[in-house]
């Protein structure tokens, strides 16, 4: 199974930063502006080879995050057999940077069983939200393979607690693995007093981690589903008229 993951902020010029959850104001055209309509028929067509005449089955979500929730949905039905294949084309990556979403995941979820994880909070610092829920879609194990296509706004928001850095990571290509690591509450706390990483308690299977300039991407498959997320407080009003655009390609 290979899944677009489409956020319509990717296609603007600009990135909002450090937006409230609960926000329901629309940004401005001074802090982002759309993308042409030729720019995104060439990224939709040249790019990920999406053709009118031959949609591929989605949906449309306001907020990100309830992609998560449609998965979750759609893996109890047997429509997605996970793991699958994520094309995450978006201005943010959505592992979860600012919020405690890391403590619950790697101190709570990853120490239950498998098939109770999918049952996460929906309140509180740690909650499920728009910028984390690639994060607990790992946990999960719902995705084998994570693509993050991303624009010349892109600036490195990737957690370092998932995977081995050393320094920012640039924009450009990068080929990386995530990997999830079960530790206790009083670990947790040595790590932010120290700064330091004891010996985890477990490990979560690797998962491959691609970054893509949006102009080096060139898929290779035929994609199985398309979501795409309008991300309201993240997107100029002005950005609205791409998504009828992005729809012309989706069997809803």
């Amino acid at each position: 199974m290979r899944i677009l993951d489409i956020d319509l902020d990717f296609f603007q010029f600009g990135r909002m930063e450090d937006v409230p959850n609960d926000t329901k104001g629309r940004p401005g055209g001074d802090r982002v502006k759309p993308w042409s309509v030729e720019s995104t028929i060439e990224f939709l067509e040249g790019r990920c080879h999406l053709n009118k005449k031959n949609k591929i089955n989605g949906c449309i979500v306001e907020q990100h995050h309830e992609v998560f929730h449609l998965w979750k949905q759609m893996i109890a039905q047997n429509q997605h057999i996970p793991p699958f294949t994520v094309y995450h084309v978006d201005a943010h990556a959505d592992l979860g940077m600012g919020d405690s979403s890391w403590c619950y995941i790697v101190g709570e979820l990853l120490h239950r069983p498998l098939n109770q994880r999918s049952n996460v909070p929906i309140s509180g610092p740690e909650k499920l939200n728009c910028g984390n829920y690639l994060a607990f879609a790992i946990a999960n194990r719902w995705i084998r393979k994570l693509n993050f296509i991303i624009n010349p706004n892109w600036h490195d928001d990737i957690p370092g607690c998932y995977f081995k850095r050393e320094g920012e990571i640039p924009y450009g290509y990068h080929n990386l693995l995530i990997q999830l690591k079960k530790y206790s509450h009083e670990q947790i706390n040595e790590m932010a007093m120290t700064r330091s990483e004891p010996e985890p308690l477990g490990y979560e299977p690797e998962v491959p981690f691609e970054i893509m300039p949006h102009e080096e991407f060139n898929a290779t498959c035929q994609f199985d589903y398309v979501f795409l997320s309008t991300s309201p407080s993240y997107t100029n009003p002005a950005t609205d008229k791409l998504i009828s655009i992005i729809l012309d390609y989706i069997e809803k």
